[in-house]
């Protein structure tokens, strides 16, 4: 039987986190991680073990949980940390559910056996519903109406017709983005939404989106084939800007990150209010 207590303390749970993406709950857990006093590696080197093995496939376990793991040279005995959010992030769980609970374990590189000992008892630990249903009440006691509302930070504002190659370039001015260097996210107002399809077999959406005045732009967003009739005709949309390089073109491309309806000609940086995917 695995002893929790032996993996984990108080110092490495932390209650009702903001944040916004998969990558994001790593960076944070591997902050956790490595502040504890037998942490041999930095955040950088723990993010990596963890983003590593997620390559590999979905450590979503289901009804909102997840298990990231990893293995570490140098460490000396298994370690944990627990991560709840204030919403749900997409996680490609085998039951497409959003995942608000995760369970970040790092194990020595040469303990095959235990790992798989442990991510056996804890897959079967949170398989039990009230133990989750526990987990998620002790979390809601010290969440606010306002903490339950959908969260985005956006770090600058631009028209859709400011897309443009320059202004792909001057974010790979940014470059190399990572856990201390994020991705910026941006935000256009009041996009009309000219065409929508479903791509990658229905998983993912493939939208052109117009600004009313002439400019037009391909956006991708993935993993929201299940949104596509639930999108309005005019939103505001947050993205990252990357190089279509799928066909091999140096044209610049939404990669959406969430969208809502259209609230005004503006939207303030820092804006919490996106809402259209459900989390």
């Amino acid at each position: 039987m695995i002893d929790i207590a032996e993996l984990l303390t108080v110092e490495r749970i932390c209650c009702n986190a903001d944040v916004a993406s998969k990558k994001r709950a790593f960076e944070r857990l591997a902050e956790i991680l490595a502040a504890s006093d037998v942490a041999v590696h930095d955040e950088r080197e723990i993010f990596d073990a963890l983003n590593g093995r997620e390559r590999l496939g979905s450590t979503g376990l289901g009804h909102g949980v997840a298990l990231p793991h990893g293995r570490m040279p140098g460490l000396q005995q298994p370690l944990a940390a627990v991560l709840t959010l204030t919403a749900g992030i997409d996680f490609d769980a085998p039951d497409d559910q959003p995942v608000d609970l995760l369970f970040g374990l790092l194990m020595p590189e040469d303990c095959n056996e235990q790992h798989l000992q442990i991510l056996a008892a804890l897959a079967g630990m949170f398989s039990d519903a009230a133990l989750r249903e526990r987990l998620q009440a002790i979390a809601a006691e010290k969440l606010s109406a306002a903490d339950l509302q959908p969260v985005l930070e956006i770090d600058r504002q631009l028209p859709l017709g400011e897309v443009t190659k320059e202004t792909l370039k001057a974010l790979e001015q940014l470059e190399p983005t990572g856990m201390e260097n994020p991705q910026p996210v941006l935000c256009s107002p009041d996009v009309h939404i000219r065409h929508k399809r479903k791509v990658g077999g229905d998983k993912h959406l493939k939208l052109i989106l117009g600004d009313g005045r002439g400019a037009s732009r391909d956006a991708i967003w993935f993993r929201a084939g299940h949104l596509m009739d639930k999108i309005p005709g005019r939103v505001d949309v947050a993205y990252t800007l990357e190089a279509d390089k799928w066909n091999h073109s140096k044209e610049p491309q939404l990669h959406v990150v969430d969208m809502r309806p259209a609230q005004a000609s503006s939207v303030a940086e820092g804006d919490r209010a996106y809402a259209v995917r459900s989390r």
